[in-house]
């Protein structure tokens, strides 16, 4: 009995590159590597990827400073750092009231966004508002 094994090769999908980096960059995947058990080159492909699946989502600029305290307060990347603050205001009872503004609006229009908020958001929550 004869039995035919084909293995065909995958395609390598990968392109080597030299890429000038700064030390301390570094030495920052470095360590987030070693916290994660990932290469320094998982953790710089999985960071260049994480960045362009968010598709263009961004953070209100209040809160990307809140992040940026947090994180030079008490360290972490700053995913960790946004849980934090995520977690405390929960533990706290806080609630965050968003509100962006499109350029040309009125105060008419904000005040009946802000009497209709009145009905579900608790008097001592946060508000943030942002121009757009």
């Amino acid at each position: 009995m004869h039995c035919c094994i084909f293995v065909t090769m995958e395609e390598d999908h990968f392109t080597r590159i030299t890429l000038r980096i700064p030390k301390d960059l570094l030495a920052q995947i470095a360590r987030e590597a070693f916290a994660t058990a990932k290469s320094q080159n998982a953790e710089i492909v999985g960071r260049l990827k994480e960045s362009f699946a968010s598709n263009g989502a961004s953070l209100p600029q209040l809160v990307k400073d809140a992040v940026e305290a947090e994180q030079e307060a008490r360290g972490g990347t700053p995913e960790e750092a946004l849980t934090r603050l995520v977690l405390a205001g929960q533990a706290n009872g806080g609630t965050v009231f968003q509100l962006t503004l499109q350029p040309g609006v009125k105060l008419q229009e904000i005040s009946a966004v802000m009497e209709a908020a009145r009905m579900v958001i608790p008097p001592n929550a946060d508000v943030f508002v942002e121009r757009k």
